[in-house]
């Protein structure tokens, strides 16, 4: 199942289930854990369940990303396997959950779910039973997760509109300009300049030449309008494309600045707007939602990782 932060191989939950029944062996075999405890070890506990090496291991079969191997860095594979084992007895705890709220998942769910990618004539025997199981768990908390979110997660109509308001800058895509500047010596001289051009006594390419003292000077360069000066931004403002703006102060300097490009930025219709911004704020309170079932259902039980029967050093996930 996949909970909590985690690398996943590419092809999402087809590879996991051919992961599970045709490469089990294989990931479980190169993944550095060739002292692996035998029989049912208890490695955690929830509260007094038992969590045992073998439902791991099956687990392992769908989740291990990229194997660790024995080539690989041990902290680096003892942080990798960590995780995991954290986001396996997260899994435990969902799963807890849903079966007091009688969720449950059938052996015909359970075959459906391996024919999405695995090879009927190709599984390890020795996995089996446990890999059925560990897909039976995950059908298991997936259907708990959808009901609980779905119980729990409401959007409205006025959050809706609180959420394209602070967004629609960032899902309307705004102006860009492209602009050539021309770094002058002093204002008087860059109002000089600019009166020489406005009356076509000299092109802007022409005062380039004579007056650029620095390299890169009258290079084009596109920006978006939100992000310029506000005084450059004001003295664009109603500028035709090929016209220079008179002189701008930045920063203590005096530019002038040819318009040589305008972009519009991409219209997007008001119901796509609204669409996407309640598919991104749907989105946002799922995360938020899980993120505090996850951290009451931790803070209600008492766990314990025993390391002493992990092959592996355990390391504690950071804080934050």
């Amino acid at each position: 199942m996949p909970t909590g932060g985690r690398r996943t191989r590419p092809g999402g939950r087809a590879a996991g289930a051919r992961a599970l029944v045709v490469a089990a062996a294989a990931a479980l075999g190169g993944c550095g854990l060739a002292d692996r405890p035998a029989g049912d070890l208890t490695i955690a506990e929830i509260d007094s369940e038992r969590l045992t090496w073998p439902e791991f291991e099956a687990y392992l079969a769908v989740n291990l990303p990229d194997e660790p191997t024995q080539e690989d860095p041990p902290d680096e594979r003892a942080a990798v396997l960590s995780r995991l084992l954290d986001n396996f007895v997260l899994e435990a705890l969902l799963l807890r959950e849903a079966r007091r709220a009688g969720f449950d998942a059938g052996d015909r769910e359970v075959e459906a779910y391996l024919r999405m990618g695995a090879d009927e004539h190709s599984r390890e025997p020795r996995l089996e039973a446990a890999a059925l199981e560990a897909v039976r768990r995950v059908l298991i908390v997936q259907k708990f997760r959808e009901s609980w979110l779905r119980k729990t997660v409401r959007i409205t109509p006025q959050m809706i509109e609180a959420s394209v308001a602070e967004q629609r800058r960032e899902l309307v895509p705004r102006e860009s300009v492209v602009l050539r500047a021309l770094l002058l010596a002093s204002p008087e001289q860059a109002q000089q300049v600019y009166e020489e051009i406005r009356r076509r006594r000299m092109t802007f390419n022409e005062a380039v030449v004579a007056y650029a003292n620095a390299p890169g000077q009258g290079l084009p360069v596109e920006m978006g309008r939100d992000g310029l000066p506000p005084e450059l931004d004001a003295a664009i403002a109603g500028l035709r494309t090929g016209r220079v703006t008179p002189p701008v102060e930045l920063h203590g300097s005096t530019y002038l600045f040819e318009l040589v490009a305008r972009h519009r930025g991409t219209v997007v219709a008001e119901e796509e707007l609204r669409v996407r911004a309640e598919e991104e704020l749907l989105e946002r309170l799922r995360r938020e939602a899980l993120a505090r079932l996850e951290r009451d259902l931790r803070a209600g039980a008492r766990v314990r990782i025993l390391r002493d029967s992990l092959p592996f050093s355990y390391v504690p996930e950071a804080p934050g």
